[in-house]
């Protein structure tokens, strides 16, 4: 009896182990994309991190504290980030940028109100950054 007992709980172990991770990998945005730098934002808690998906476009999401705070968006088109992280004050806003294959990407974050407010692919409307604040 000892022993059945036994390999019910292995075989659940193993089953719970395996949905975890399968979980993790299947809703894992980033878990196929290639990190290619991480920027910390001047003056606030905030950390842009730039991707390579499987078809050479950058991505990149914000994180606050080391956790997600903005969903993963398109920043350029193909071609590889050629130059170091670029950054640059405008009023209340960061600009941080870099060269590519195909021009000048960036991003541009309003550390007031917490928001990207414009990037190179000119994906969307401003977009609220969570859990973020200044540190000046």
């Amino acid at each position: 009896m000892s022993k059945n007992w036994l390999r019910i709980v292995l075989v659940i172990l193993i089953a719970v182990a395996a949905f975890g991770f399968g979980r993790w990998f299947l809703f894992s945005e980033t878990a196929l994309y290639d990190e290619i730098s991480r920027s910390p934002v001047p003056g606030t808690n905030l950390e842009l991190v730039l991707y390579k998906d499987e078809k050479h476009l950058s991505r990149y999401r914000i994180l606050a504290d080391g956790n997600r705070a903005s969903e993963l968006r398109m920043l350029g088109g193909l071609g590889d980030i050629t130059s170091a992280t670029s950054v640059e004050r405008k009023g209340q806003s960061v600009i941080l940028s870099w060269s590519s294959q195909s021009g000048r990407e960036f991003v541009e974050i309003d550390l007031t109100d917490c928001l990207i407010l414009h990037d190179s692919n000119g994906s969307g409307s401003p977009t609220r950054i969570e859990n973020c604040h200044r540190t000046e």
